[in-house]
């Protein structure tokens, strides 16, 4: 996982094409807090939960158990 994987250009937040003290700067020039929805940060936020992460969790565990053989009975 990383940035990569959890912001949405332009919805989400943005992403900084280089590593560099000059593309970060240029970054913060061009932020616009307006253009981001409270409401569209709060439901992407909420895919990262600690509920969410523990029901996928063991969700792809049970998988990989039946997928070994593996029985809870």
């Amino acid at each position: 996982g990383g940035a990569t994987e959890t912001v949405i250009p332009g919805k989400t937040g943005e992403l900084i094409p280089s590593q560099s003290v000059s593309a970060f700067a240029q970054a913060l020039k061009d932020f616009d807090a307006q253009k981001y929805s409270t409401q569209i940060l709060q439901k992407h936020a909420e895919k990262f939960s600690e509920s969410n992460f523990s029901q996928q969790l063991w969700q792809v565990v049970g998988e990989g158990l039946k997928h070994a053989g593996w029985s809870h009975t």
